[in-house]
């Protein structure tokens, strides 16, 4: 995913602490949904 939406591809790093929200918009985001 961080190859193909690198704005996003930092926030890899950040799910392991991040909350359950943040996953789902991480997600989202990945997909082109957010």
């Amino acid at each position: 995913m961080a190859s193909i939406y690198p704005r996003h591809g930092y926030r890899l790093l950040e799910l392991p602490r991040a909350g359950v929200a943040e996953r789902v918009a991480f997600v989202q985001a990945s997909l082109g949904l957010g």
